[in-house]
């Protein structure tokens, strides 16, 4: 989650695509959003994710179900000559139910759900 905003602000997916699960459609679609910032000639600026609780239980063999809660601040998106063209001006407050696997030594996101709190 906290590499969300690096990858919106530089580009490169070459760590998110090492944890991403073939089948996470939560990582698929972020890519796709960091994908379509570079096409455009885009980048985020702001957005730092700060954890503020995390919980971990078994979910089966060298699988994890994670909980995590989180802070995301104020973040914008600006084109190539730093104007911004949109603006995400408030903190907001996230919730990410994740399944986490360990296989093949390396981690992988198999899925990730998403509640911002706060919002309809």
């Amino acid at each position: 989650m906290a590499l969300s905003p690096y990858t919106q602000a530089t580009g490169d997916l070459t760590v998110w695509n090492e944890l991403s699960g073939e089948a996470c459609d939560y990582c698929a679609s972020a890519r796709g959003i960091v994908e379509d910032l570079v096409a455009r000639g885009e980048r985020g600026e702001g957005g730092e994710i700060i954890v503020t609780d995390t919980q971990v239980s078994d979910h089966r063999a060298n699988e994890y179900a994670v909980l995590l809660r989180l802070t995301q601040a104020p973040a914008r998106t600006v084109d190539s000559a730093g104007t911004v063209v949109e603006d995400f001006p408030d903190t907001i407050d996230v919730s990410a139910d994740m399944l986490v696997v360990w296989a093949g030594g390396e981690w992988r996101i198999e899925s990730v759900v998403v509640d911002v709190h706060g919002r309809d």
